[in-house]
């Protein structure tokens, strides 16, 4: 997924080098003792090249805010479209009957632009083709067996926050950085229930942005590369860093991180309960659409 960071022509687009991930994003970085891959030489293979970007990017974008075909191409003529409610579809999609959710029209939403929109989105849309083969069949098979496992000893009702075990809530801003708010508060969370008795920590989100080399920053990242994260480097506490100014003499590391069920896709609606009774939060992350920009309740 092509995410540049504005859509102008770089003076040093010469001297960068598309570096692919293991996740498929596709990012730059500088080029200083390696030897570039290839180089755009002239003016008009650096236009073609940034227009090319541009293109798909946008494209990217129209689609994870939900615009269709005949809408973009309306935007594409704008070059300062901005994101824009659509009040009769809120009207009517509320007074439905059979709408599962309520939605409404923010005020700091409206007129902001597609990039910003995107950005608080949590970047560009992943492709995901699922996988047919016998090794995930038997894997789907082996979880479907897990469903109730355990259940009967859990309570009813369960909510760490009853028993004190939470986080504040904070405005990401324009940055892509939900993936890396909500495991740093899970691992926050996590921390209190270990260390009753301990004050409360709240891990810098800040530092993540600012010198996490795993994820892709504001651009968006994965939750489970941010335990890694934690794993390798740690994390520090957001009130000896913020904005760049790093104060901190300590960092905490986690043991272990990993998906619920084991690996992805393994988790069972009994395991994740269960998960969360024993040991804490976790982290459920989704993708959301440009609808998302009016959800209320539901």
């Amino acid at each position: 997924a092509v995410s540049p960071q504005n859509c102008s022509l770089r003076n040093d687009l010469k001297s960068m080098d598309p570096v692919v991930s293991p996740y498929g994003n596709f990012a730059y970085k500088s080029i200083h003792e390696e030897k570039p891959r290839f180089r755009l030489e002239s003016s008009k293979a650096k236009a073609e090249f940034a227009k090319r970007a541009c293109t798909t990017y946008e494209a990217q974008l129209l689609e994870s805010a939900g615009i269709g075909s005949k809408q973009a191409e309306i935007l594409r003529l704008d070059q300062n479209a901005k994101f824009t409610y659509d009040h009769e579809w809120i009207k009517a999609h509320n007074l439905d009957p059979n709408s599962l959710w309520e939605a409404v029209a923010y005020d700091h939403f409206e007129g902001i632009s597609l990039d910003e929109a995107m950005k608080r989105l949590g970047g560009s849309k992943s492709k995901v083709i699922p996988s047919v083969s016998s090794h995930s069949r038997h894997h789907r098979s082996r979880t479907s067996n897990l469903v109730g496992t355990g259940v009967s000893s859990l309570p009813k009702e369960f909510d760490w926050r009853k028993k004190g075990i939470s986080t504040p809530i904070q405005d990401q801003g324009n940055c892509g950085s939900c993936y890396a708010q909500a495991a740093l508060d899970v691992a926050a969370m996590r921390w209190q229930i270990k260390n009753p008795d301990s004050p409360k920590k709240f891990f810098s989100v800040q530092d993540h942005m600012d010198n996490a080399f795993y994820n892709q920053g504001c651009q968006g990242g994965y939750p489970f590369l941010v335990g890694k994260h934690g794993h390798d480097i740690g994390f520090v506490e957001k009130e000896c860093y913020d904005f760049g100014e790093n104060k901190c003499t300590k960092r905490y590391y986690i043991s272990s991180y990993g998906y619920v069920g084991g690996y992805y896709g393994g988790s069972t609606e009994s395991s994740i309960m269960k998960e969360i009774h024993d040991n804490g939060p976790v982290i459920a992350a989704f993708e959301p659409t440009g609808q998302f920009f009016s959800y209320k309740s539901g």
